[in-house]
């Protein structure tokens, strides 16, 4: 099985190299990750005649096709990035023997108020998803993903548990906004989440869409009072009624076998992100 991983050098592109190297049961595969540059203390971590790191301007390499193509690639730029998911696609799809797998969100089942960011962050996983279906029709899978945790996650980029640990790094104070007092979210390691894709990669029958997350909410304030208490994290709650509500559930209705993060295993899995960080300069 060959796949390959377009903006390979993020949270989804580390996380299925970590798993990937990690599992002996996947070295009959070969996994080739594409990005505009990689770092030389990840290439030399993850050194293995399994894979491949490759420039993006190098995709047409090869000449052999592709089982899967994983697009995890975004800059935020949504209208650059719609360009460049149009102009990448036409020129590979002959490269795909399988699937084509855009990496959306369950943000675009997310009903209630919205920040102008998330609106059009919605927006453009939506207009992604469409023009994905047309262009592809039955080869394209689409994967909606909810909440993460784990070593790789983003800091300083919008997500709550990047924000947090960023302030713990830092020694920072960290003030948490809401116009709710119980704040909830779903949380799933982001090594059970590869697992669960690689799982769907396997079936038989691939389903146009799929949705991968916990189904545990967690309540925020919770977690944070925990990480206030174990390591001393600065914490401050605001309580603003003209903030965004941000008390929607992400509720999935697809019956997976998901390990669950409770308040202990979060806690966890923020030491181990923080440690990551603390010891390599990535």
């Amino acid at each position: 099985m060959n796949i390959a991983i377009i903006g390979a050098n993020g949270f989804f592109g580390y996380s299925f190299l970590d798993y990937f190297y990690k599992n002996r049961k996947l070295n009959k595969s070969n996994l080739f990750l594409y990005s505009r540059k990689f770092s030389k203390k990840i290439i030399n971590k993850y050194n293995s005649k399994n894979i491949t790191f490759e420039n993006i301007n190098n995709f047409n390499k090869y000449d052999f096709k592709f089982d899967f193509i994983i697009y995890a690639a975004i800059s935020h730029d949504y209208k650059n990035d719609y360009k460049f998911l149009t102009n990448f696609t036409r020129n590979i799809k002959k490269k795909i023997n399988q699937k084509f797998i855009f990496l959306s969100s369950g943000a675009v089942e997310k009903k209630g108020k919205f920040s102008k960011r998330e609106k059009n962050y919605k927006i453009f996983k939506i207009k992604c998803e469409r023009y994905l279906r047309r262009f592809f029709k039955e080869k394209i899978l689409i994967l909606r993903l909810y909440s993460f945790i784990g070593p790789w996650i983003p800091l300083k980029k919008n997500f709550i548990v990047g924000n947090i640990i960023y302030a713990l790094i830092k020694d920072k104070k960290f003030i948490f906004n809401s116009d709710k007092k119980n704040i909830y979210r779903s949380f799933l390691y982001d090594q059970k989440m590869v697992e669960e894709v690689i799982n769907i990669l396997r079936k038989k029958r691939i389903k146009k869409i799929y949705k991968i997350g916990s189904k545990e909410d967690l309540e925020l304030r919770d977690c944070l009072k925990l990480l206030k208490q174990k390591m001393k994290l600065k914490i401050s709650f605001k309580y603003d009624q003209s903030s965004l509500n941000y008390d929607d559930k992400y509720i999935l209705n697809d019956k997976l076998k998901i390990r669950r993060i409770n308040y202990i295993n979060f806690f966890k899995y923020i030491r181990k992100s923080i440690k990551r960080l603390n010891t390599e300069n990535i």
